[in-house]
């Protein structure tokens, strides 16, 4: 199939961690025969994406060919106060525009075209979909669903209702999107992010740990994530101070945990994650809000027992045979969970071993594929 993406950022040579989840799965379809286009239209007044180039070649690991525009479009989404606000519509507007423009001067053609994350994107999708008579699918990722909650909710809701269907990262996604009246539950499939184990695998936990610096002879705790509050990296800091285990993170936020328990705190490079993970004994994230952790995925694919929220959010690809479900929200129930995992290491390793075989049913491949199939069911695509 030809298929045209749409999306609110991409990655690019500058900036290769910025949705790279999309990416992954971009390139696996790629990598599956078909021919995809990619537009992520970039805000001229914000500095790095206006400096993007306008087409970017991008190349599979595999050696196919992603084509990525990145037309510029003025954006003022900061200086809009409600959801009628005038400048709210004028970059939804600017954005549509900047879609039309890359389609007909480059004469894209395509059987189906499919949106990353719903509202802006999703609305673009279902337009370009009804204007060019093809199948038009949105991704809802999204943790929180906030243009249901007065924030141009009709609007969002009709666009939305336009589209053939809407691929969702986990049920209670899907059971929100029934709930606010979008689609129906035929036109709603569940598909949880997955992840390439052919990267994403156990490395050698020594080696890792003497990349990042970090004694062999200490428990680590890892943490993947923003640093903010919805994913709790200050509620990790306090509960492996109280475990009395030290403890590794990786990413960027306003909440960067501090402590002399801390053996690493830093970003970390997509391609380095595998290491970073391989170098912890346990991972924990009490995210607060998730639509599907691609985090947690990779971790289990790197045979990390997890311990994470006891929500419905996580509910399709964690259970008690590779994880420790606690409330997000108690540091004690974190630390307890830690603490346990610490002092028993039989059950350390049957959540290890139950973790590697949960993500050996999440693989990038197959999502694709079975995503690649969905479509083609619900739009009628033929090959």
């Amino acid at each position: 199939m030809k298929i045209l993406f749409l999306t609110m950022g991409y990655p690019s040579r500058d900036n290769p961690a910025r949705l790279i989840f999309f990416k992954n799965l971009v390139d696996e379809i790629a990598d599956q025969g078909n021919q995809c286009v990619v537009i992520a239209p970039a805000r001229k007044n914000k500095s790095y994406e206006a400096r993007l180039p306008y087409c970017e070649k991008q190349i599979t690991k595999i050696g196919n060919e992603v084509l990525v525009y990145y037309p510029k479009y003025f954006s003022v989404w900061l200086k809009a106060r409600s959801a009628r606000d005038p400048f709210r519509n004028l970059s939804v507007l600017n954005f549509f525009k900047s879609v039309e423009k890359t389609i007909v001067r480059n004469e894209l053609t395509f059987d189906c075209v499919y949106s990353h994350f719903l509202w802006v994107s999703a609305m673009a999708a279902a337009w370009v979909g009804e204007k060019y008579h093809v199948p038009a699918f949105g991704a809802a990722g999204e943790s929180t669903f906030e243009a249901f909650s007065g924030f141009e909710r009709e609007e969002v809701i009709k666009y939305l209702n336009r589209l053939t269907g809407i691929v969702s990262v986990s049920s209670e996604n899907r059971k929100i999107l029934l709930n606010n009246g979008v689609l129906n539950k035929n036109r709603i499939s569940v598909f949880p992010n997955a992840v390439d184990t052919s990267w994403f695998m156990p490395h050698d936990k020594n080696e890792a740990r003497k990349k990042l610096g970090i004694p062999n002879d200490v428990f680590v705790a890892g943490f993947v994530g923003h640093f903010i509050e919805r994913k709790g990296p200050l509620r990790v800091e306090k509960a492996t101070k109280r475990a009395g285990v030290n403890v590794i993170f990786a990413g960027k936020g306003d909440q960067k945990p501090k402590g002399d328990h801390i053996l690493f705190c830093d970003k970390v490079e997509p391609k380095n994650m595998p290491v970073f993970l391989s170098a912890a004994d346990v991972f924990v994230l009490p995210t607060q809000n998730e639509g599907c952790s691609n985090s947690i995925v990779e971790a289990m694919a790197c045979g990390l027992p997890i311990i994470s929220s006891k929500r419905s959010f996580n509910m399709d690809v964690l259970d008690s045979s590779c994880s420790i479900l606690i409330d997000p929200d108690n540091i004690n129930e974190i630390s307890e969970a830690i603490t346990k995992l610490k002092n028993d290491s039989t059950y350390r390793e049957m959540l290890a071993k139950g973790a590697l075989k949960k993500s050996a049913s999440l693989t990038i491949e197959k999502r694709a594929v079975d995503i690649l199939e969905w479509m083609k069911t619900m739009g009628e695509i033929k090959e």
